[in-house]
């Protein structure tokens, strides 16, 4: 007799997946896992969430001239491309390292 996936997955305790839709796919159901795998995994999500978002931080006060470059240039013509912001990350590195911003000089071409 051939069992089915979901028997088997259901005979050896694998975690089932809700039916509740949810952005991205299924959620596990988490009721067989102890209080302190629960816990370790809380903790880790927190810990990796809280280290991209101090990653994402950084990049943005590393790059504020280039940051505020392209905000600029967006407001007056809505669209710029990978050229202008490889243009304006090194501008922005080169005026950060002055101690100052880039100033708007047109269109970055």
């Amino acid at each position: 007799m051939n069992e089915s996936e979901s028997e088997r997955k259901a005979r050896l305790g694998a975690p089932r997946r809700s039916t509740a839709p949810v952005p991205g796919g299924s959620v596990e159901d988490n009721s067989r896992i102890s209080p302190n795998t629960h816990r370790a995994i809380d903790l880790e999500v927190q810990r990796l969430v809280t280290e991209q978002y101090e990653r994402a931080h950084a990049l943005l006060k590393d790059h504020r001239a280039a940051h505020r470059q392209l905000a600029r240039q967006l407001l007056k013509q809505e669209t710029v491309t990978g050229n202008d912001v490889r243009l304006a990350l090194e501008l922005g590195k080169s005026q950060d390292s002055l101690g100052h911003e880039a100033q708007p000089q047109g269109r970055v071409a």
